[in-house]
C-alpha cells in the first residue's frame, strides 16, 4: 500500500497528489454523505436535475470502472434504475457484478468494427485504456503499464441491439481514456438516441459529433461535459419557464 501511494505521488506530483488524496478521503465522501452523489464532481445530480427524479430509469456505463466509485451511475441505481456496464477490466466486472445484481456486466471494450484488441492496463486503473497512443502518452508520464492483453471487442450498436431489449436509454456516461469519440462512432444513432450524455473528453471534435446528431452540451465540470438531446433539452426549459410563471402569477 505505501509503494503504490509512493508511485502515485512520483507520477502526479507532490502537490496533485496531495489535491487527490484530499478529493478522494474528505471531497467525495462528504458529497456522497450529504448529497447522495457517487460522481468526481457532481456529474450524477446534474443528470438528474435534466432528466427529473425518475424511479426506473435506463443507464449505459461505458467504461465504468468502480460500481461506486467516481462512478456516475450509481446514484440511480439506488434509485431503482438498471441498466448495461461495459468494462474492459475482468477485475472491476466482479466489483460491479457483486455491488449491482440488476445491471448487465459486460466484460468486453467498445470499438467500430467486432473483433479483438489490445486493452491496457495501468496503475491506478482509472488511466487503463484501449488507445495505444493514449498508452504510450501515460507511460511517458510516467504512469505504470501493469499489463497488454486482448480482450473482445464490439460496436456499440451490436451491444445495445442484443442488451437493450428496446427500452429507451436515459442516460450513457462515457469514460474510455481517449477512445470516447470511437466508442461514439460505433453506435447506430436513429436507433440507439440517450436523452443524456456524459463524456469524460474535452475534445472539440467529439462535442462537434454530438452537435451533428441533435444534442447540445448543457454542462461541464471538472472533467466531463454533459450533453442532452436539443428537442428534450428545449422541452424541458419551456417546462421550467411554465412553471415559473404559474409562481409568479399565484
Amino acid at each position: 500500500m505505501i509503494r503504490s501511494y509512493a508511485l502515485l505521488a512520483r507520477t502526479y506530483g507532490p502537490r496533485a497528489f496531495l489535491l487527490k488524496s484530499i478529493n478522494a478521503v474528505l471531497v467525495r465522501p462528504g458529497r456522497r454523505l450529504l448529497f447522495g452523489s457517487y460522481s468526481e464532481s457532481n456529474e450524477d445530480r446534474i443528470v438528474e436535475a435534466l432528466l427529473g427524479r425518475k424511479k426506473d430509469g435506463f443507464y449505459v456505463d461505458i467504461g465504468a470502472n468502480d460500481p461506486k466509485r467516481a462512478n456516475n451511475t450509481m446514484r440511480f441505481y439506488k434509485r431503482g434504475w438498471s441498466g448495461i456496464v461495459i468494462e474492459p477490466n475482468e477485475s472491476c466486472c466482479l466489483r460491479f457484478q457483486a455491488a449491482r445484481p440488476r445491471d448487465i456486466v459486460l466484460n468486453i471494450g467498445i470499438s467500430q468494427v467486432a473483433g479483438r484488441g489490445s486493452f491496457f492496463r495501468f496503475f491506478p486503473d482509472t488511466r487503463s485504456t484501449l488507445s495505444k497512443e493514449c498508452a504510450d502518452r501515460l507511460v511517458k508520464k510516467g504512469f505504470w503499464l501493469v499489463s497488454s492483453s486482448e480482450i473482445e471487442l464490439q460496436p456499440l450498436a451490436d451491444v445495445l441491439k442484443e442488451h437493450a431489449g428496446g427500452r429507451t436509454i436515459d442516460f450513457m456516461s462515457i469514460d474510455t481514456e481517449g477512445y470516447d469519440k470511437q466508442v461514439l462512432l460505433s453506435n447506430d444513432w436513429e436507433r440507439f438516441r440517450p436523452s443524456v450524455i456524459c463524456v469524460e473528453s474535452g475534445d472539440e471534435s467529439v462535442t462537434r459529433l454530438l452537435s451533428d446528431l441533435g444534442y447540445l452540451k448543457v454542462a461541464t465540470t471538472k472533467d466531463n461535459s454533459i450533453y442532452m438531446q436539443e428537442e428534450r433539452y428545449e422541452q424541458s426549459q419551456r417546462h421550467c419557464s411554465q412553471l415559473s410563471f404559474r409562481k409568479k402569477t399565484h
